[in-house]
């Protein structure tokens, strides 16, 4: 058989050519797949004719429409069908690729699941990554927004401390001010998460005494222990060097949400921490801090859930008390220090966690600084405090009138200040961040760009915790980034430092 009688043998197999009216009454078949009587009309062959006849005409005088199922008696044909108009006639092609569809369409369909789910992936990373922003976000707003009147609230309760108060009246002051600095400890625990997530938490490494941060867990916790009746005791042992390098921050949050955790999960007994030396080699140091209790326990198929977020061991624990964010930060804050964690539990006796965590040690005590001289109680600090919350400047103007030797002028916002700037000339600024009209860093960007107020001393002072607000306020030149709340010596001692540095 020649090439020329095989194709066209393959073809008529395969094609079959009507001939229709433009109504789609059929005229001519060649019958080539399937048996079509003439005067029928080609829209009772299948409906899918009925759509597409209408559309042929001049207008449209060749449309193609592949891989179309058409049903014929017993038979079954997937086609790809081509109408031609010409003159007062249409021309419709059927052409056969039943079998090449069928071969084909689960490599198609597997193509166009993967291709799916590759799809579904991606945007289920993306609402992913975007509920973590808006989480860390809220965390972030939620966290400033509770920080200002937690700030009002401790700076009141430290000015109290100072005042003349009776005894029992220094006891309460004494739980109101472990309340906050337990808020205060969760709002840095919530700012913390999100600075983790997204990889902005920095650690600092400095020289730091232990004993300053079991003196602060002492004075934390010992009317949580008073209260609850039950015990709490700090061992350090002897061989944990005096003075250490690295985030004593760090250290402390680790070290209050585990004694916080034994606390919450303890009705009775007592809740130890224990700091002894894991390894010591030249100027290295690794130690050991483990915080067990006698409290509820936890069932071993629990163990690995208690550091996820929000994670509440409910049957396990008090109805009034949680885990809340605590084992989380812990967990995170080890990692990021490159320490270890580990947790030894049983029901109804009691849990021990376990932090190893590395530091350097100086070769040598580091000599204590020179005190530097104090600034002239005989000479007026002249203070511009930029400030909308009403007590937020109450608590400042009662601060600074206890010493006595600082004056101080107020502004709503920071076209005010600008306005009195212009009047009067000032030793140190003292500025909120988040005001209206014209904020912080809009106001700090004026200033410097006035040759007078150039190198103005501007102490902040703000509840906008994060360190992309520091970082900002630092590129524009400031003496001191105060975080709400504050001790009252904190800003005096801003004050006084940033005094010095001023242009006379």
């Amino acid at each position: 058989m020649s090439l020329k009688n095989f194709k066209s043998e393959l073809l008529e197999k395969r094609v079959q050519i009507i001939s229709t009216d433009t109504s789609g009454k059929i005229l001519t078949s060649d019958q080539a797949l399937i048996d079509l009587k003439t005067g029928s009309s080609l829209k009772e062959l299948d409906p899918f004719f009925e759509a597409i006849l209408p559309l042929a005409g001049k207008d449209n005088p060749k449309l193609e429409f592949p891989c179309i199922n058409v049903k014929h008696k017993d038979q079954e044909f997937i086609l790809d069908i081509e109408v031609r108009h010409s003159k007062d006639e249409l021309i419709v092609i059927l052409y056969d690729f039943t079998e090449h569809y069928r071969r084909s369409h689960p490599v198609v369909q597997e193509k166009n699941e993967n291709t799916i789910l590759a799809n579904q992936l991606l945007v289920e990373q993306a609402i992913a990554n975007e509920k973590e922003a808006l989480k860390n976000s809220f965390l972030s707003k939620l966290s400033h927004e509770l920080r200002k009147p937690l700030g009002n609230m401790m700076g009141f309760v430290n000015l109290l401390q100072d005042s003349n108060l009776s005894y029992e009246q220094s006891e309460m002051l004494k739980i109101v001010r472990q309340t906050g600095m337990h808020i205060e400890e969760l709002l840095n625990d919530l700012l913390d998460i999100s600075k983790i997530s997204e990889g902005t938490l920095k650690l600092k490494n400095v020289s730091f005494k232990m004993k300053d941060v079991t003196k602060h867990l002492q004075d934390m916790f010992s009317l949580k222990a008073k209260s609850k009746r039950i015990e709490f005791e700090i061992n350090m042992r002897d061989n944990v060097p005096a003075i250490l390098i690295g985030d004593p921050i760090r250290v402390k949050q680790i070290l209050i949400n585990l004694v916080d955790n034994a606390f919450k999960n303890t009705p009775k007994g007592k809740v130890l921490l224990d700091i002894s030396v894991d390894y010591s080699r030249a100027k290295k140091v690794s130690l050991r801090f483990s915080v067990s209790d006698t409290g509820y326990g936890i069932k071993d198929a629990e163990l690995p859930k208690i550091f996820d977020s929000y994670y509440q061991i409910d049957q396990l624990l008090s109805p009034t008390e949680g885990q809340g964010l605590g084992l989380k930060i812990v967990d995170d804050l080890v990692k990021l220090q490159s320490g270890k964690i580990k947790v030894k539990s049983k029901v109804g006796e009691g849990t021990q966690f376990e932090v190893s965590l590395p530091f350097e040690v100086p070769l040598r005590e580091e000599k204590k600084p020179a005190r530097k001289k104090a600034v002239d109680v005989d000479e007026r600090i002249r203070v511009l405090c930029v400030d909308d919350a009403e007590l937020d400047q109450m608590l400042i103007m009662k601060i600074l009138i206890n010493e006595g030797f600082i004056s101080m002028d107020l502004a709503l916002h920071g076209e005010m200040a600008l306005q009195l700037l212009e009047l009067k000339s000032y030793d140190v600024i003292l500025l909120d961040l988040d005001l209206p009209i014209l904020n912080g860093i809009d106001f700090l960007k004026k200033l410097r760009a006035e040759r007078k107020t150039k190198k103005q001393p501007v102490v902040v002072l703000t509840a906008m915790a994060g360190p992309e607000y520091q970082q900002e306020a630092e590129t524009l030149g400031i003496s001191a980034f105060l975080t709400k709340p504050y001790q009252p010596k904190e800003l005096v001692r801003a004050i006084k430092e940033a005094f010095k540095t001023r242009e006379k």
